[in-house]
């Protein structure tokens, strides 16, 4: 399945590896696929390659999830623009039959006790709150 990429073409396909890593920041995983070779091995020539791999993988990660959360702002901001409800928004349906928390808490992908807590506000901030109130009531 795997094999070593041929002595002919190492340099120029490690450099080509490399530099997809560095500036696209495809993930180790999906080029060693691509070329038929370990993921160990292209980890091997990050670190022979006189840069430290922890910081490029780790900038490389950065920029996928960048790319990611630039995509979901550009269709937020399209969708807001045409007057269209978000996908989030149709995914709650409100005319749909109450579900239980069991289910709730499934489809959430939390626990169910999660649904239930209710964080206590310290006496002093309930007196915070009580003396704002008063104090923007005419």
């Amino acid at each position: 399945m795997y094999e070593r990429i041929s002595i002919a073409h190492s340099r120029a396909k490690k450099g080509e590896i490399i530099g997809r890593i560095k500036e696209k920041g495809e993930r180790v995983a999906d080029l060693a696929k691509e070329y038929g070779v370990q993921p160990r091995i292209i980890y091997g020539y990050l670190s022979r390659s006189g840069q430290n791999s922890g910081p490029l993988l780790e900038l490389s990660k950065l920029k996928r999830e960048k790319e990611a959360l630039l995509k979901i702002i550009g269709e937020l901001i399209a969708d807001q623009k045409i007057g269209k409800k978000s996908s989030l928004a149709m995914a709650i349906n409100l005319a749909a039959p109450p579900k239980s928390k069991k289910e709730l808490a499934r489809e959430l992908g939390i626990s169910r006790q999660s649904l239930y807590y209710k964080p206590k506000l310290p006496e002093k901030d309930l007196k915070l709150k009580a003396e704002i109130e008063n104090a923007t009531q005419p």
